[in-house]
């Protein structure tokens, strides 16, 4: 999985580096897609291309905002700088219905290729690194119809994967689209990069797995955290213990996990699990664990 753009390292310096990614921090959520964020700002470092991120927010107006859902989304701040990074956060046309989601991808493209107008020009090689396949994906292989200079990245997350083709025929149609008219395609795991090959079978040459980092700054615990833990460890004695790092939503099989970590539990009594993060399903889950 390689293309190389051959310029003096002069111009290199002018090239841009477009992201594509609705899961990215923003004013209302600052842990929406942070290892989006955090593999962003690293690869910022590395090279030597103008990074702008385009993170696409649904549009809401305000007769909408008696949703907190919604309220929120029209409460995102159109651009920002992040890091150093430049963020601008375009609106798109969201409609509701699992049914229909792929039309997500349609909107989204319009809106993007309104903002691109703005920021290249059709005879600049531009990369366009997005992630997950469906809708942001989708969006970005269109954008190759009108763009014929640009490389596109595709990184493939999960849920885009493993939930969103099956919902319906033309969300399957549009997921195979966007995995064939990406230049190249990264899975973050085997698994997942077997499971594009069966969607996609032109995808050999174009196929490669880049496994998520890992910071260990993002693991270490405040005092009072420490403190509460070692109490627990007391308390309940155990010394297995398994850790979720992630978005607490539905999707992410959190309850599958809890129902089988109760199982395990009745077998063992030295284990516990660590759920870290945030999400839509956060205080349901909460809810659910205190009886």
């Amino acid at each position: 999985m390689s293309f190389t753009l051959t310029k003096s390292n002069e111009e290199k310096e002018m090239r841009k580096l477009i992201i594509v990614s609705h899961m990215f921090p923003n004013n209302i959520d600052i842990n929406s897609g942070i290892f989006v964020y955090e593999q962003v700002k690293s690869i910022a470092k590395l090279c030597k291309y103008k990074v702008t991120v385009l993170s696409p927010v649904p549009c809401s107006p305000r007769i909408l905002w008696f949703r907190k859902k919604w309220r929120d989304y029209g409460r995102v701040q159109k651009n920002r700088k992040i890091g150093g990074i430049q963020v601008l956060y375009i609106r798109y046309l969201c409609f509701p219905g699992s049914n229909i989601f792929f039309l997500q991808g349609v909107t989204m493209f319009f809106s993007i290729l309104l903002q691109l107008r703005k920021l290249i020009s059709k005879k600049e090689e531009v990369i366009v690194h997005v992630y997950s396949a469906l809708p942001d994906g989708l969006a970005v292989s269109l954008l190759k119809l009108f763009y014929r200079n640009i490389k596109t990245v595709l990184s493939v997350l999960g849920s885009d994967i493993n939930t969103y083709p099956y919902r319906n025929r033309i969300t399957m149609l549009f997921t195979k689209y966007s995995l064939s008219h990406n230049n190249a395609v990264a899975a973050v795991s085997n698994d997942l990069a077997h499971k594009c090959r069966r969607l996609c079978r032109n995808l050999t040459d174009r196929m490669e797995v880049i496994y998520n980092g890992l910071d260990e700054d993002w693991f270490k615990t405040s005092e009072k955290e420490q403190i509460e833990i070692e109490r627990m460890e007391k308390e309940y004695k155990y010394n297995k213990k398994l850790l979720f790092a992630g978005e607490i939503i539905k999707e992410k099989g959190i309850y599958e996990l809890i129902y089988s970590f109760a199982e395990i539990a009745k077998k063992y009594n030295d284990i516990c699990l660590f759920i870290v993060g945030d999400g839509t399903e956060r205080e349901e889950l909460q809810r659910a664990l205190s009886f």
